[in-house]
């Protein structure tokens, strides 16, 4: 089984690290796709993907199911609302390349960060797209439910 985790910026996974731990653990694969390049403050998208990237190896992710869209796109951090097509087309070309999405998650719609709302319209859309809504889970870093789980859409 594959999980897809749609991430607005680098150091998002902070949200999701027990659920890939997780899902690593029961020899699932976890795919995170950052949705912006993560640079800001002078601070360049090569450096946040690096540190992201040994964040994730950490937890078991290969390499290959590391994907910095964003990047790729020319999505720069705090203007995902303005791409919102091209991160879903390049998401969705990413979980093609995957054999069985089951399930994506993504950032709760809290008003604490247009990119994380964003990204959230962006995972919601892709999770129909796959047909894989109910599997699918949302997370918050700024209003956590009680419990901690995923919250479901």
């Amino acid at each position: 089984m594959t999980r897809l985790f749609l991430l607005a910026h680098q150091d998002d996974e902070i949200g999701v690290l027990q659920a890939i731990r997780a899902f690593r653990a029961r020899g699932e694969k976890a795919v995170c796709v950052f949705l912006t390049d993560g640079g800001f403050a002078g601070v360049s998208p090569e450096r946040r993907n690096k540190e992201s990237g040994r964040v994730l190896a950490a937890l078991g992710v290969d390499d290959d199911d590391i994907h910095f869209l964003g990047q790729r796109a020319g999505i720069g951090d705090g203007r995902l609302v303005e791409h919102l097509d091209a991160a879903l087309a390049g998401a969705s070309g990413i979980a093609a390349g995957y054999r069985e999405v089951d399930g994506v998650v993504v950032h709760a719609w809290e008003g604490g960060h247009h990119d994380h709302d964003a990204a959230h319209l962006a995972g919601r859309a892709l999770a129909k797209k796959l047909g894989v809504v109910a599997a699918s889970r949302q997370f918050a870093l700024y209003r956590a439910g009680a419990d901690g789980r995923g919250l479901r859409f």
